[in-house]
């Protein structure tokens, strides 16, 4: 006999961002660690079945590669369930949703592919400001942010205060990570190069950043949704059948 009786099972948002924040700062330890065994310990960064080379945050295609394109990629999902939320409501501002949804997809095919590395070696290396703008890069950056940021102005502006702060929080975590702490570790490369302890150390934060702040933005989308979707409530529907 088919059972169809149907089970909630309940995402939690503050579990699941103390879930997501947990992971990140592990993973950043890991990296630290592994760092630590590479240049007091004079362990080789291949060795050690890859320990350090596959939690090592400042590498590709490997753990926080990986993590960090599932993050975004949830992102982009859950801000896709708010769009279509507000398109079936009829909401002018669902279009915007979806080109936010879209950018995040982007990030994660970025994040994944390593798109961003490519940029950087293509813009030319500058000393200017001490070496803060070492990475060319940064600029082209800062001015894709502001951008996005113009353009999803109108979406704070809608919401009541309680969300638009949690994703300022999460915006501004984010982009302290991607880019501010960036100009930072770009100045220790030009002066000491980037295989030294203290960019390892800098590096890290710069990536725990980023992942901390897309966790913080993932639970701003879930407070959303569970308070803006009446049949949802930032739940998954399971059905059970023996």
């Amino acid at each position: 006999m088919i059972n169809l009786t149907p089970n909630a099972l309940t995402v939690a948002p503050r579990k699941v961002l103390a879930a997501l924040v947990l992971m990140s700062l592990a993973i950043g330890a890991a990296s630290v660690f592994g760092q630590y065994l590479r240049f007091f310990q004079g362990v080789d960064e291949y060795s050690k079945f890859g320990l350090i080379d596959n939690f090592d945050v400042d590498e590709e295609a490997n753990i926080p590669t990986y993590y960090n394109t599932l993050l975004l990629l949830a992102a982009a999902l859950l801000v896709a369930v708010v769009a279509r939320t507000l398109r079936l409501t009829g909401d002018p501002m669902s279009t915007r949703w979806r080109v936010l949804a879209v950018i995040f997809f982007v990030l994660s095919v970025d994040e994944a592919a390593g798109i961003h590395e490519e940029v950087s070696d293509i813009v030319p290396k500058t000393d200017v400001f001490g070496g803060t703008l070492y990475f060319g890069w940064v600029v082209v950056y800062a001015v894709v942010v502001v951008v996005v940021g113009w353009y999803v102005l109108p979406l704070l502006r809608g919401l009541p205060r309680r969300h638009r702060m949690r994703f300022i929080a999460s915006a501004v975590v984010y982009v302290s990570g991607a880019l501010f702490v960036e100009l930072v570790e770009a100045a220790i490369t030009l002066r000491t190069g980037d295989e030294t302890w203290r960019y390892q150390l800098v590096s890290t934060v710069q990536e725990v950043a980023e992942m901390v702040g897309v966790a913080l933005f993932i639970w701003a989308l879930l407070k959303l949704i569970e308070s803006r979707d009446p049949i949802l409530r930032a739940t998954v529907g399971v059905s059970e059948s023996n």
